[in-house]
């Protein structure tokens, strides 16, 4: 927790508040098809996520702000290639001195030290340039383009020991997850 921000477990009152997140067309443009979602489909996920932490300790976590109440949400999720780490952020919270940046770390701190992963990555598509920046300036590195369905995702790790060293020189390996993916967001990275 810090001053104002708390990652916690989810309750049935972030069902509304989350249904509302992901029916804002703004939010869900770079997430997954584009597409806003339905309160059914927010509830369904809220539960999965309520569940993941009642059996194993953690999974995507609510974020509450101080004096705003719930404002989206951070964490993990074991995928077929390691650890996820992803979140999702109201836009009335977007670009408001280092939210999102804080709710990484106070999230990275979790799953480094608390939950003993040793690497975590996550991908980002390239046109979210204000997500990319927080990738980096989390120590988060880029790693690997992949061709999805919905568009060029950029992969970006983090390791256990790069997070400790306060972001330090540990290079990452690079992992291809689609050598058909064309290097265009990655180079956007540079720019």
């Amino acid at each position: 927790m810090t001053g104002r921000l708390t990652i916690r477990s989810w309750c049935e009152s972030d069902i509304d508040p989350y249904a509302e997140l992901v029916a804002d067309p703004q939010v869900m443009r770079l997430i997954g098809n584009g597409k806003p979602r339905g309160r059914a489909s927010a509830e369904r996920e809220v539960r999965w996520f309520m569940d993941e932490i009642a059996c194993r300790g953690w999974s995507r976590f609510a974020i509450e702000h101080k004096t705003e109440g719930f404002i989206g949400y951070i964490g993990f999720a074991q995928k077929p290639d390691g650890i996820d780490f992803g979140g999702r952020l109201a836009r009335r919270c977007w670009g408001r001195h280092g939210i999102a940046f804080d709710s990484f770390m106070q999230t990275l701190e979790l799953g480094f030290d608390e939950l003993g992963f040793d690497r975590v990555y996550t991908t980002t598509d390239p046109r979210n340039r204000s997500a990319l920046r927080i990738n980096l300036k989390a120590g988060f590195e880029p790693v690997a383009e992949t061709a999805m369905t919905e568009g060029n995702l950029i992969r970006c790790e983090l390791s256990r020991a790069r997070y400790r060293s306060g972001r330090g020189h540990e290079p990452m390996p690079l992992i291809v997850m689609d050598r058909r993916a064309p290097p265009r967001a990655m180079q956007a990275l540079a720019s």
